[in-house]
Parts: C-alpha cells; sequence; structure tokens
C-alpha cells in the first residue's frame, strides 16, 4: 500500500492519518450493513498477500488530495434478494458517518459500484 497520509497541524503539533488506517474504518463500516455479502477468499489470494495487497485495499480506493479524501470508491456485492439500491445508500451513509466521527473528515464523494449478487451457494 502507499505512504499516503491525511496530515493536520495545530500548535499542539501535527496528526497524521494514513491511508490504510482510513481504508479500514471504510471497510468496517461497509461490513456492517446487513445486505453486504462476506468477502470471499479467491485463487489468488496468495500472491496479493505476498504482495501486500489486502482484500480491503482491491475494493476500496481513495483519492487524496492536499491533506483531505476527494473520494472513496467501494466495491460491494450484495446479498440475494436484497434491494441493492438501498444497501448501496445505507454504505454510502455508514461510510460517511464513520469518517466523520471517527477522524473529523466530511463531505468526500462516495462512489458504491455494485460488482455483483451473492446467491449463496
Amino acid at each position: 500500500m502507499s505512504e499516503n497520509y491525511i496530515r493536520t497541524e495545530d500548535e499542539n503539533g501535527a496528526i497524521n492519518i494514513s491511508e490504510e488506517v482510513l481504508i479500514t474504518m471504510v471497510r468496517e463500516a461497509v461490513l456492517e450493513v446487513s445486505g453486504i455479502a462476506a468477502p470471499q477468499a479467491n485463487v489468488g489470494k496468495d500472491i496479493t498477500d505476498f504482495l501486500g495487497i489486502t482484500p480491503a485495499s482491491r475494493n476500496i480506493r481513495l483519492e487524496l488530495e492536499e491533506n483531505d479524501v476527494k473520494s472513496i470508491n467501494i466495491n460491494i456485492v450484495v446479498k440475494s434478494g436484497e434491494n441493492a439500491m438501498a444497501v448501496a445508500t445505507e454504505v454510502q451513509d455508514k461510510t460517511k458517518d464513520v469518517l466523520e466521527s471517527m477522524t473529523g473528515l466530511t463531505s468526500p464523494l462516495i462512489n458504491v459500484h455494485i460488482q455483483g449478487i451473492d446467491s449463496g451457494k
């Protein structure tokens, strides 16, 4: 993962939040949504682990600009029978709430990409 950070400074010093920490926050928010299918193992897991590419970094991308999050792209798989639009909207809402409460970051664009439907088979 890259060495990108969100940085804030005040009279007490600087606070740096790594991109990986932000991705972890977003991932936890996404997994709280009931209509999201659980992440599934894939054949390339050993290769991506060796390269340091985590499942979270494959499904969540941040665009950072001038010490702020400009946009977040989240790829999801929705459980069969769920309303995909409602699930995607809840992902946006939870992501926004988590980032605001844990970091104070506000108003990034949160783009949700529905990559598939999990039939549970």
